[in-house]
């Protein structure tokens, strides 16, 4: 089916048959639901891997990426099977009410090596951006800042690695150890 110049199609057939047509688009959806269960094929290496080879150059991914509160485990796992495909790969979050514990994550990943998903490539044209809600270019970039104990779990996957821009605390300028060298050498060296 296509609806204006948007392919929309079912993404587990699409896999299975190796997603032998290239995607129109440069961005792909994959509004999936849970990986366990009749979608847990849209959530594997082989689907990442299918869905890549159709893939254009310079296109954007964005797959269903569960909650950090209930599934990071699994947050982890699956962001592994995108970094083993994808040049970049992160992860991002929203909240939701309606999903259970009022957040939902996102897999972002990009066929452009070292792409920064975390600031827009573009902002909406100020009429736009009046009419819009919720979405802003500040929120954009927030989404990717995790709390602590996600960041954690998920930093090791993320590409590129970028200290500091999507971690929910900076790293202090001057660290405990930092402070008490340099006290040390004050008392050394007077």
């Amino acid at each position: 089916m296509e609806l204006g110049t948007i392919p929309v199609s079912d993404g587990i057939s699409m896999g299975h048959e190796g997603m032998r047509a290239s995607l129109v688009s440069r961005e792909v959806i994959v509004d999936s639901s849970d990986p366990i269960g009749p979608a847990e094929t849209l959530f594997t290496s082989s689907f990442y891997s299918c869905l890549r080879k159709a893939m254009r150059p310079g296109a954007i991914m964005c797959n269903q990426g569960e909650c950090v509160w209930l599934h990071l485990d699994l947050i982890g796992e699956v962001l592994r099977h995108c970094k083993a495909v994808f040049p970049t790969v992160d992860y991002c979050y929203t909240t939701i009410p309606t999903c259970p514990s009022g957040q939902i994550g996102f897999l972002m990943c990009s066929t452009t090596p070292d792409c920064v998903l975390r600031q827009p490539t573009r902002t909406p044209a100020a009429g736009l951006q009046e009419q819009l809600k919720y979405y802003t270019p500040a929120v954009h970039a927030a989404s990717f800042v995790l709390p602590r104990f996600a960041e954690r779990a998920v930093a090791a996957e993320r590409r590129p690695a970028m200290p500091h821009v999507a971690t929910s605390v900076r790293e202090p300028l001057f660290s405990r150890s930092s402070i008490a060298l340099g006290a040390l050498g004050v008392i050394v060296g007077a």
